[in-house]
């Protein structure tokens, strides 16, 4: 009789416990936001990604932005890297074939 209202409980509560931890997953699932960068045409601009479409947004999405009633399908547009750098930094000191010109000397560092 013990094992039959286990499995009475088990057959019960299992379901109720799926619908949880899936309706939390769901939940989980639709608030992150996916912005991305992407290119349609000659255009390239910031925007959000709803289901299967972008919604363009206007202006940077680092600075102030609005989002629009512009909408492109998202197999038509091409997604393009998260940001546009405005400076690349490199040091040639990096390098060891730059480790002995005058450049190193000049800082203080031997080769």
């Amino acid at each position: 009789m013990t094992c039959y209202r286990s499995s009475v409980l088990f057959v019960l509560t299992a379901p109720v416990v799926l619908l949880l931890v899936h309706g939390h997953a769901l939940a989980a699932e639709k608030k992150v936001t996916r912005y991305v960068r992407f290119q349609a045409g000659e255009l390239r601009a910031y925007g959000i990604v709803e289901g299967d479409r972008v919604r363009q947004l206007e202006g940077d999405l680092f600075g102030s932005w609005k989002p629009t009633d512009t909408m492109h399908k998202l197999s038509e547009v091409k997604l393009l890297v998260p940001t546009r750098p405005s400076k690349v930094l490199a040091a040639a000191l990096n390098y060891q074939s730059h480790a002995g010109t005058g450049a190193s000397l000049a800082c203080g560092l031997r080769a």
